[in-house]
């Protein structure tokens, strides 16, 4: 280690904030001798906000993001640093939600600080015999949490297995990293080649507890069995939208799904948008799909289980998994081509014959649409929700608004002329707006008087 680099692994945007503050007044406004390196991350995900009096901590090294409810439950300690700590803290999650087990997750931005401040305890100790003995940072930290303590990161496991000395003593410490060779491949599949995902850092923390005596050894064994094989797809950070409805589910049991690839569709009031995989990098086989359509979901909600195909199994699965076949080239014709229009019933096709003109026809006689012909039509998801309440397909409707944009009053307009029989008035009356071709203008007059009515 250079001895005046100071060193941060930040997970959170607060704690960046804490660093650089103290980096520009040690090295611009105190002059120090030093240099700071951080380490930083390209992943999207929320930051908490900074809890007041934990900047002291930060820049020690180690501080307590989370802690679980002071109950009977057991207990765990989990630690990490950079990006995999959100990996912990969803371990921490399923340890509560799955077995009963309750953690302190602890965001650990320098584990080098942590074992300066280890040493430094070490050498006064040792040097000042009679004098008040110091307890290094990280058992100050740990006093009065119990359990045993799991500390993953992104790196090999001498890492963060520099701060053994300092664990308080007859605490198991397990440490997991990236020993090995080195890879290259996205971040969630290499965690999982290293096993340091968050499945991981559960069967060590209950590993760690059942040798303590606190659980059994068959806890151990049945989470190998159910958390191993299959893992969870949530809903990522989508902002401030909650309860927001799914409106197309893309995917089913038993689909190989490749990296990043849409899982469903919802909608709010303002916007409709098409969910992905949370976990960046997963591709593998869908288990059990845990939504369908209608529902409601927000952050975080569990979306379907996976089965992961193994790194250690060769190229990446998106590479493996079957090409989906090329869309066709989408129609030069609009959507009021013929392909998409109505198909007429058997009495409306005889009056067809015999008079040239094709009669407009109800719902009951529509024909499925293939939508991997025709553009998708152009609405608001308010407007496309109105539409699916009253089962109307929007392939079928002329917009009137800017950009042929679909209205509900096209939407109503439409209906009322499937209903009364005649054409939908949003388009006037030339039958262009149920895909047929224009009526021919038919001079009645000229086979005797007519006497014009007005329609009811």
């Amino acid at each position: 280690m250079i001895p005046n680099c100071i060193s941060y692994d930040p997970t959170f945007g607060h704690e960046v904030a804490v660093i650089i503050h103290s980096g520009l007044q040690r090295m611009v406004s105190n002059q120090e001798d030093v240099f700071f390196y951080i380490t930083l991350m390209n992943e999207n995900y929320s930051h908490p906000g900074l809890k007041k009096g934990t900047e002291q901590e930060i820049l020690k090294g180690m501080y307590r993001l989370e802690g679980g409810p002071n109950s009977s439950k057991p207990r765990v300690q989990l630690m990490g640093s950079g990006t995999i700590l959100r990996e912990v803290i969803e371990a921490a999650k399923m340890l509560d939600a799955d077995f009963g087990v309750s953690s302190d997750v602890w965001s650990c931005p320098s584990f080098t600080e942590l074992r300066r401040d280890g040493m430094e305890c070490e050498r006064f100790n040792l040097l000042n015999p009679g004098a008040k003995q110091r307890i290094p940072f990280v058992a100050q930290q740990l006093e009065g949490h119990e359990g045993p303590v799991v500390a993953a990161t992104d790196y090999i496991r001498l890492f963060s297995d520099q701060i053994r000395p300092y664990i308080p003593a007859g605490r198991r410490f397990t440490t997991l990293g990236t020993d090995g060779f080195g890879r290259s491949d996205t971040r969630a599949k290499l965690r999982e080649f290293f096993e340091v995902d968050r499945r991981y850092v559960v069967i060590a923390a209950l590993r760690g507890l059942a040798e303590e005596g606190k659980i059994k050894m068959s806890v151990v064994e049945d989470a190998m069995e159910t958390h191993m094989a299959a893992i969870e797809l949530k809903v990522p950070d989508i902002g401030d939208f909650k309860d927001v409805e799914i409106i197309e589910v893309l995917v089913k049991a038993g689909d190989e799904i490749v990296v990043e690839q849409s899982l469903i569709t919802v909608e709010s009031d303002k916007a409709s948008m098409e969910i992905p995989a949370s976990i960046a990098g997963i591709a593998g086989r869908i288990v059990e799909m845990r939504v369908k359509l209608g529902d409601k979901i927000s952050e975080g909600s569990v979306l379907a289980m996976i089965e992961p195909a193994l790194a250690s199994a060769g190229p990446s699965a998106a590479a493996s998994a079957p090409a989906p076949a090329p869309a066709p080239a989408p129609a030069a014709a609009t959507p009021s081509s013929a392909s998409i229009s109505p198909t007429p019933s058997p009495e409306s096709a005889a009056s067809a014959g015999s008079t040239g003109n094709t009669a407009p026809v109800g719902p009951a006689h529509v024909s499925p649409v293939d939508d991997t012909h025709v553009v998708k039509p152009h609405a608001s998801p308010g407007v496309r929700k109105f539409a699916r309440e009253l089962g109307v397909d929007l392939h079928r409707v002329r917009g009137s608004g800017p950009k042929q944009r679909i209205t509900q009053d096209d939407v109503r307009g439409y209906v009322k002329g499937v209903i009364t029989g005649a054409t939908v008035p949003a388009q006037g009356g030339d039958g262009a707006a149920l895909g047929l071709i224009a009526w021919p203008k038919v001079d009645f007059a000229k086979f005797g008087p007519i006497d014009p009515k007005p329609l009811s």
